[in-house]
């Protein structure tokens, strides 16, 4: 029983953040039937890891929102990759027997990244899918594949 204090059955995000998220899933971006909240939430967390480079506090909101429910989520690829990112960043795959570790990290760089979505979508300078692109190329571009190897 002593691990149950590690399992987590909600992700949360900042109850600010929202209305951001629905937007977003309306949006012709990812209003196929087949993105799910988590899916949104990964691309947040991604752009918080990879683009933000630093995670922002989720226990800093004002009030917390609950997003998805793990075990229902718990087989899709998405998921996989925010355990993916959490063992990146721990450099540590016993990560994963920490859920509210890992879920916590996770929620903190979702929360820095739809920050800078929320940003990018709202631009006044380029559209969206123009800042998106160049963002994605630059993170191509600084890829070292010696690394990959």
């Amino acid at each position: 029983m002593a691990n149950d204090k590690n399992k987590r059955t909600i992700v949360y995000i900042d109850n600010d953040d929202f209305d951001f998220y629905q937007e977003l899933k309306k949006s012709h971006y990812f209003n196929d039937n087949s993105f799910k909240n988590i899916d949104i939430f990964l691309v947040a967390a991604l752009v918080g890891f990879v683009i933000e480079g630093k995670p922002l506090s989720l226990d800093n909101a004002k009030k917390k929102k609950d997003y998805f429910r793990v075990n229902d989520n718990k087989n899709k690829d998405s998921m996989v990759i925010l355990k993916s990112l959490a063992i990146s960043k721990f450099d540590d795959v016993n990560v994963l027997s920490n859920e509210d570790k890992l879920f916590s990290l996770c929620e903190d760089y979702a929360n820095s990244g739809i920050k800078r979505i929320y940003a990018w979508y709202n631009s006044d300078e380029d559209t969206f899918d123009n800042i998106l692109t160049k963002e994605l190329l630059k993170c191509w571009k600084n890829l070292d594949f010696e690394k990959l190897n």
